[in-house]
């Protein structure tokens, strides 16, 4: 598949001399100066000072170069499974949040009756969003009644959704959701822990 693919040249490509260096090597550059006859979509790609830069984000390609060296073929399923499964585990954690009981039902559709199957075996970023996204959303869910958590969860929260949204740029609506049903919150919240709540949701 050519997202894959990309993926796959962008980890072969990944240098550090001395910084991390990104760009994409192409063979037939000496035969094709202008680019012309690049063997990738037009939307994969862009050209930057005389080099080529795929237009995808890099985040699974540079973090999956480690294990591709290790293990060959099998070493790029190695990040999108763990974000898979750390997924997996974050919606049971948010179904034990809310009270749903039992909680293996939940895990179960997460893990067997949503992409995350399809998407925990691909070399992509997919499974790696929705991890971080999960984790913002689980990190300061509470359930009704408790108090605001400290501010430091909130910000560990914020940093999640956040890196996320480099990942994937779908995370950004997700954190805009995510801000304003704490927003609506914070505006719900009984008097005393108006103001923590309000702060929560500025970090």
């Amino acid at each position: 598949m050519p997202d894959t693919g990309v993926k796959r040249i962008q980890a072969a490509n990944v240098r550090f001399n001395p910084a991390p260096d990104l760009t994409i090597d192409y063979p037939g550059q000496w035969l094709d100066p202008d680019f012309k006859f690049l063997p990738f979509a037009h939307n994969f790609y862009f050209i930057w000072q005389g080099r080529v830069h795929f237009s995808q984000p890099f985040y699974v390609a540079f973090m999956g170069r480690p294990f591709i060296r290790l293990m060959g073929d099998y070493g790029e399923r190695v990040v999108p499974l763990l974000a898979g499964l750390v997924s997996v585990y974050l919606t049971g954690r948010l179904a034990q949040i809310l009270g749903v009981r039992p909680v293996w039902p939940s895990v179960l559709l997460a893990g067997f009756a949503t992409p995350l199957i399809f998407y925990s075996l691909s070399f992509w970023e997919h499974t790696l969003a929705a991890a971080l996204g999960l984790g913002a959303l689980a990190l300061v869910l509470r359930p009704a009644g408790a108090p605001p958590w400290p501010l430091r969860v909130y910000l560990v929260s914020g940093l999640l959704a956040g890196l996320g949204g480099v990942v994937r740029k779908e995370i950004m609506f997700f954190a805009l959701a995510l801000g304003v049903v704490l927003a609506l919150n914070a505006v719900r919240e009984a008097a005393p822990y108006r103001r923590r709540a309000s702060s929560g949701l500025a970090a």
